[in-house]
C-alpha cells in the first residue's frame, strides 16, 4: 500500500478469493497510514464477515533510548494502558485505534526483532497474537463448514469444541505450506500450536510425555509424509499449490488423531497405532477433498 507506481487492486482481488481473515501491519509511531485504513474499510464493506487483526509493530521506537527491555507482563490487552507504558507510545497506539472505530478489529501490539538488536524478547507479543488468531480464524470459517456435506460426518470424529480450532489451523497450514522455501518450518509451527490448543480443550498441558507418546503411537509415517509434501514442490507451477493442500489436510488429520489419543489418555486406555492410523487416514482423505473444493 502507498508504494510508488503500485496499484494493489489486482493483488487484493486475488487474495480475497482465498482469504478468511484480514491481518493489517502498521508501525506504532507511524501516523501516515491513510491508504491502509481506507483499504481496510473498503475490504470490510465487501467482506463484512471477515475478522480483522491490526498488528501495531516496532514498539521499541517508543521506549526511552537506553531501554532494551520490553514491558512485562504484557500490558496491552486492556485499555487504558497502565502507567508503565511510555506516554508517547500509549497515545500513538490509541490514536491508531481510533481510525478503525466501527470495525470488528482485534489490536495486537507486537515487537519482532533480531537477537543482535539486544532486546530481551525477540518475538514480543507473539503468544498474544496466536491467541487472537486462534479466536478470530474459526469465527471466519465456521459458516463455510456448516454448509459442507462433510461437516456432520466430521463432527462424529472429534469433540465439537475442538472442531473449529482444527479446521482453522488446517487452513492456516494450507497457506503456510504453499510458501516456497520456508513452508515446512511454518507448517510445523502451526501444528505445534494446534496441539497446544487441543490439549487445553481437554484440560491438559502439552508435556513432552504426551507429545512423545503420541508421536510414538503415530509412528514415523507422518514424518515421511512431511518430507513427501516438500518433494511435491519440485513439480513446476502446481507443486506449491499441491503442497499447500497436502499440508492443510495433514494438519487436520493430525488434529483428529490427537483428539482420539487425548480422549484415551484421559480415560487411561490409550488407542493403538492401528486405531490412530485409521483415524488419521480417514480424516486426511476427507479433509483433502474438502480443502480442494474450497480452492475452487
Amino acid at each position: 500500500m502507498g508504494e510508488t507506481a503500485y496499484d494493489p487492486k489486482e493483488d487484493l482481488e486475488q487474495c480475497a478469493n482465498q482469504a478468511h481473515l484480514l491481518m493489517v501491519v502498521m508501525q506504532a509511531l507511524d501516523m501516515n497510514q491513510h491508504d491502509i485504513v481506507e483499504a481496510v474499510k473498503n475490504i470490510h464493506k465487501e467482506h463484512p464477515d471477515w475478522q480483522i487483526i491490526v498488528l501495531q509493530t516496532t514498539l521499541h521506537e517508543g521506549y526511552a533510548s537506553h531501554t532494551q527491555q520490553h514491558i512485562e507482563p504484557y500490558p496491552y490487552q486492556n485499555t487504558p494502558f497502565p502507567p508503565i507504558v511510555p506516554h508517547e507510545l500509549a497515545q500513538a497506539l490509541l490514536h491508531q485505534r481510533d481510525w478503525f472505530k466501527g470495525l470488528p478489529v482485534h489490536f495486537v501490539p507486537v515487537d519482532f526483532t533480531l537477537p543482535e538488536d539486544g532486546f530481551d524478547a525477540v518475538n514480543y507479543g507473539l503468544d498474544v497474537l496466536w491467541d487472537v488468531i486462534e479466536t478470530a480464524l474459526p469465527k471466519s470459517v465456521i459458516g463455510l463448514l456448516r454448509a459442507s456435506e462433510q461437516h456432520n460426518e466430521l463432527l462424529d470424529f472429534h469433540a465439537k469444541e475442538a472442531h473449529p480450532h482444527i479446521i482453522g489451523y488446517a487452513l492456516l497450514s494450507m497457506g503456510a505450506g504453499a510458501i516456497p522455501l520456508v513452508g515446512l518450518p511454518l507448517v510445523l509451527g502451526v501444528q505445534g500450536k494446534l496441539f497446544h490448543s487441543i490439549a487445553s480443550i481437554y484440560n491438559l498441558e502439552l508435556t513432552r510425555r504426551i507429545y512423545g507418546e503420541f508421536a510414538a503411537l503415530m509412528g514415523t509415517g507422518f514424518v515421511a509424509g512431511m518430507l513427501g509434501r516438500e518433494l511435491l514442490k519440485i513439480i513446476p507451477v502446481y507443486g506449491w499449490a499441491v503442497a499447500g493442500l497436502y499440508s492443510g489436510a495433514m494438519t487436520y488429520a493430525l488434529g483428529q488423531a490427537f483428539c482420539v489419543y487425548l480422549n484415551g489418555f484421559k480415560r487411561g486406555a490409550l488407542p493403538t497405532h492401528d486405531e490412530l492410523k485409521e483415524t488419521y487416514d480417514y480424516a486426511f482423505v476427507h479433509a483433502r477433498q474438502f480443502l480442494k473444493n474450497k480452492e475452487k
